[in-house]
């Protein structure tokens, strides 16, 4: 398995890469970032995260373990757990997305034909409006495909707001630390 994440180049997501690879290297975690060029607005520089995905499993023999470059890991992540054949993802479904919404923070992608698919039809469906938030995008495409669902340890996400419900769990591996609420209006 190897961790899979990028950064846009000039920008405050550089100092979250460095701080991400310390996360990473704490626990002996192999790992790949790609840093690409900022596009301007901060939901077309997430759009792209289907196709890094899709250039890595391209470039890579292993399976994937996609995490947002402002993830830090909190425990060695159990990876034998999650390493199967069909990709997972996290869904929760908080009161203002009755009909759920899935965190693209953390996704696991295994490098097989079916892995490329997903991406392949994730690339194609953010294709089709850059400015729609990857994480809607890829949650049109997974019903689509066999997978399952990570357990929300996967991606435990800092509450910055009391009266949004995020995901949050006792026993967390991967803690999410949203940069995109500090660095969102600076990209």
């Amino acid at each position: 398995m190897k961790v899979i994440g990028f950064y846009t180049i000039n920008t405050p997501y550089e100092q979250e890469a460095e701080e991400f690879k310390k996360s990473l290297d704490e626990h002996s975690i192999p790992y790949h970032l790609y840093p690409v060029d900022n596009k301007g607005k901060w939901e077309v520089n997430c759009s792209l995260k289907s196709k890094v995905l899709r250039q890595a499993l391209a470039e890579h023999d292993d399976n994937i373990l996609y995490l947002d470059v402002d993830a830090r890991i909190v425990r060695k992540p159990p990876f034998e757990e999650i390493e199967k054949d069909i990709p997972g993802y996290i869904v929760w479904h908080p009161k203002f997305r009755p009909e759920g919404q899935l965190a693209s923070g953390t996704i696991y992608i295994p490098n097989n034909d079916l892995g490329r698919k997903v991406l392949d039809a994730w690339i194609e469906e953010q294709d089709k409006d850059l400015t729609v938030w990857d994480q809607d995008t890829l949650f049109k495409v997974y019903k689509r495909f066999d997978h399952f669902l990570l357990h929300h340890d996967w991606c435990n996400i800092v509450r910055f707001r009391e009266d949004r419900p995020l995901i949050e769990t006792e026993s967390p591996i991967i803690l999410h630390t949203q940069a995109s609420r500090r660095n969102k209006g600076k990209v």
